[in-house]
């Protein structure tokens, strides 16, 4: 339910809710630290300065089938989009979740969150325990599809509970969002 309503909405801070009032989880103190990597050189700074658009950590596959490989689209089909999760934060992540979108290029960067959302897809995880990180996948329908000779941009982001990017921010401004073309 918490991937449908905050695909579909928009609304993120659901993800602060369900955490405390459906999972019923404690705060966390420190908050977790989670984030994406927006090239193979990035540390994990919210501020990167180097490449963007082509996250290692993002990946498609054709089929449901564990591969690490990033596949071009498969179109006609179901497809399944993949992201490493990190946690570099003190605290485990006891829940989080994860959103991709698919847009095509329109000339100019894309914003969180009005490029972000609705998405196509969300996945949701737990028990990131601080300095681990984990593979989570989602289905991409094949009826949400661009049309092949697209060039589309696929985007992520991650949320748990008291880290979440802000309003306004491009990928390379915070390390919660990723982007592979």
């Amino acid at each position: 339910l918490e991937e449908l309503l905050v695909s579909r909405s928009g609304r993120y801070e659901l993800v602060d809710a369900f955490h405390r009032f459906v999972y019923g989880f404690p705060d966390p103190s420190p908050a977790p630290d989670l984030w994406i990597r927006d090239d193979l050189a990035h540390t994990g700074a919210h501020a990167w300065g180097g490449p963007f658009w082509d996250s290692p950590d993002l990946w498609i596959r054709n089929a449901d089938d564990g591969g690490t490989t990033h596949q071009p689209v498969e179109y006609g089909q179901d497809n399944w989009f993949h992201a490493r999760i990190r946690n570099q934060g003190s605290t485990v992540a006891r829940h989080f979740l994860v959103t991709f979108n698919v847009l095509p290029f329109a000339g100019v960067e894309f914003r969180f969150p009005d490029d972000f959302f609705p998405s196509v897809a969300a996945v949701a995880g737990f028990e990131l325990a601080p300095g681990a990180s984990t593979v989570i996948k989602a289905r991409w329908p094949a009826d949400r599809l661009p049309p092949p000779g697209t060039h589309a941009c696929w985007l992520a982001a991650v949320f748990t509970r008291f880290d979440a990017p802000l309003p306004g921010h491009h990928v390379w401004e915070h390390n919660n969002l990723a982007q592979k073309n």
